[in-house]
């Protein structure tokens, strides 16, 4: 949102609870979203440059940068494989190669994003409308569009590939059936509208086998 612009990332040592070094990016960028990839990288969703920013840690400086071709590049995914970021509207990027793949329109605004553990399916949440969107890896088109009783904040997918965990700012967690895209449950959670990534998701595996 606009007054919440940054240029820095703030390096912290969770033992001591201090921040080590602080990472100047050289403009506002309004970064967000920050995963490390497999090549050590650290990749940061830069909102206002409409971009992806290439970090080194270890130099502390900017080693590139990749259009995203949408404005306000808010959350992304690297892929399980480390080859692909989904991000966006949504904007599919090649990391390797550091370039744009594909941008496919989506809805007015979106929020969040997850990948299946095999990489074939991406999902978003459409903020204008009740449903989640799902997308092909293989063919960067919009292949399935699930309705839900309201509007959705975040989603994660179960490891086994199984179940697709969705929650709304509204409290409900809905637990979809990820092969038929049925709705199968409902539960009252806290009014904490995220769910966790990939990396997160072993502990909503063992709850969603015993809660099915």
């Amino acid at each position: 949102m606009p007054g919440s612009n940054g240029s820095t990332i703030h390096v912290v040592d969770l033992r001591e609870g201090r921040t080590v070094a602080v990472i100047d990016l050289g403009k506002e960028v309004r970064p967000h979203c920050a995963h490390f990839g497999p090549d050590g990288l650290l990749y940061v969703s830069a909102e206002l440059a409409n971009a992806i920013y290439i970090v080194d840690i270890k130099t502390r400086s900017v080693a590139g940068e990749i259009p995203t071709q949408a404005t306000h590049p808010h959350m992304f995914v690297i892929s399980p494989d480390g080859r692909r970021i989904d991000a966006g509207s949504v904007s599919v990027l090649d990391l390797r190669a550091r370039t744009l793949l594909a941008t496919i329109p989506i809805s007015k605004k979106v929020q969040r994003i997850s990948i299946s553990p095999d990489s074939k399916f991406v999902i978003t949440q459409d903020q204008e409308t009740p449903r989640i969107v799902v997308i092909d890896t293989a063919t960067n088109a919009v292949v399935r569009s699930i309705g839900l009783p309201t509007i959705t904040f975040s989603s994660a997918i179960t490891k086994d590939g199984r179940w697709l965990l969705v929650n709304s700012e509204s409290g409900k967690l809905f637990v979809i059936d990820v092969v038929s895209g049925a709705l199968r449950k409902t539960f009252d959670i806290p009014d904490v509208p995220v769910l966790p990534t990939p990396r997160e998701n072993s502990r909503w595996h063992q709850t969603a086998h015993t809660l099915m």
